[in-house]
């Protein structure tokens, strides 16, 4: 049988010198000395395998990416630890690109993982590209600084299975698509949004003029400070559903749970916050199902459509 070629294959026979260059890689990152960087290394070839020492470890990280080809559904796994960065992890130029954090989309909504990305530099922690999948990490960004960002015309970016523990300070997006078109036919999935540091926030998702964007399965806690929006939604054909806002019990300050286009739709959200100030925006009687404020059943513009 012939091995994935980033394999060491017994036979020493590369999968590339028979179906050609093009198709996707698979490269591997990990923390040195770790359990998991002596699995590795006796497993994957040398030239597939980036080894983190704690320092600036975008370096290793960007550099797995760097050397994958772009448009071929390249995946990159990132293996257990706590990776300090002081720049960001970009996938710019690289489209379909993967970046997986190993074990890390065992549950239903977050990640259960042990791959940590902590920003300590004055930036963002993700740049993402179009195409491209971020999923099953533990997300901590620096203060004033959003966690990952989505460039205008990055088209389809996938988003899903993280926990970001939201570090506020500044008026911030945690994931911050705000340029034109930004995010367009992406979807925003399943991800746990839990305060870290509180302060001023001014939203958990935030998606501009992207169209046709599914904000789906997210959980948004502000358990101190304050957040401006929870989901804040300004493109046509977007889908928010089956999401959840919480001011946990007033712990925190939530102004709009979810603030929704004239032509998107909000369906089967659960809002957790202080009355009237469950969903805003939308076009009454169209735009929202099902959805339900905690305290009692109303929101702006769409008091008729909220269950009780």
């Amino acid at each position: 049988m012939i091995k994935n070629r980033n394999i060491a294959s017994d036979a020493g026979i590369e999968v590339t010198k028979i179906i050609g260059s093009d198709i996707g890689e698979v490269r591997y990152v990990c923390k040195q000395g770790t359990n998991s960087h002596a699995m590795l290394r006796s497993r994957v070839h040398p030239d597939m395998l980036y080894v983190c020492d704690g320092t600036a470890d975008q370096v290793q990280i960007n550099e797995a990416i760097v050397a994958s080809k772009g448009g071929t559904n390249s995946y990159i796994y990132v293996f257990p630890g706590a990776y300090s960065l002081t720049e960001p992890i970009t996938m710019r130029s690289r489209s379909s690109m993967h970046l997986l954090a190993a074990n890390g989309k065992g549950f239903d909504t977050g990640a259960p993982g042990a791959a940590l990305l902590q920003q300590t530099g004055n930036y963002e922690v993700v740049i993402m590209e179009a195409y491209g999948e971020l999923a099953g990490f533990q997300i901590i960004n620096l203060d004033g600084y959003s966690a990952v960002t989505i460039a205008a015309n990055i088209w389809r970016p996938q988003i899903h299975n993280n926990c970001f523990h939201m570090v506020a300070g500044s008026a911030i997006n945690i994931i911050d698509a705000t340029g034109t078109a930004a995010a367009s036919y992406g979807s925003i999935s399943h991800n746990r949004f839990a305060t870290w540091v509180g302060g001023n926030l001014t939203s958990a998702i935030n998606v501009g003029t992207g169209t046709g964007v599914d904000i789906i399965g997210n959980t948004i806690t502000q358990y101190n400070g304050t957040m401006d929006t929870g989901i804040a939604q300004a493109g046509a054909q977007c889908v928010v559903k089956d999401n959840t806002v919480s001011n946990c019990g007033g712990g925190g300050v939530v102004t709009v749970a979810v603030q929704l286009y004239a032509y998107s739709t909000a369906v089967g959200n659960r809002l957790s916050v202080d009355a009237g100030k469950g969903l805003a925006g939308g076009t009454a009687a169209n735009s929202f199902v099902d959805n339900m404020d905690g305290a009692t059943g109303a929101g702006n513009g769409a008091a008729s459509n909220l269950e009780t």
